[in-house]
């Protein structure tokens, strides 16, 4: 019972952060905020990272979803690393498709937590 609160509320966690990343990069208007990210997205990244480890160290299945929020993370780490101002629209595309991912995967686990076992 006690693994099931503990994955729950990494679920909830991961979700909100998920959302809150996400939201912070859809609304970044300049170049600028998004390579030069605040510390308070980079504190909600690391949390993130921390929820997913600790759902896949409490959860009993191990999902294909689990794997893809890296792909948010490497398209976060490659606009702050390699955007540059010249291309930045194609960086804006990288980073708002890749911030995506942070959220599908919580929002499957979120809707697996909803629908009740047979």
């Amino acid at each position: 019972m006690a693994k099931k609160l503990i994955v729950t509320i990494c679920i909830v966690v991961k979700l909100i952060l998920g959302l809150l990343i996400c939201n912070y990069f859809w609304n970044s208007s300049d170049f600028i905020s998004i390579i030069r990210i605040p510390w308070y997205i980079v504190l909600e990244g690391l949390i993130y990272i921390a929820a997913q480890m600790i759902t896949r160290k409490f959860s009993s299945v191990d999902n294909w979803w689990d794997w893809v929020y890296y792909f948010g993370l490497i398209s976060i780490m490659l606009t702050v690393s390699f955007g540059s101002i010249s291309q930045s629209g194609t960086w804006f595309m990288v980073v708002k498709s890749g911030t995506i991912m942070l959220v599908l995967p919580a929002i499957i686990d979120f809707i697996k937590l909803l629908i009740p076992k047979s």
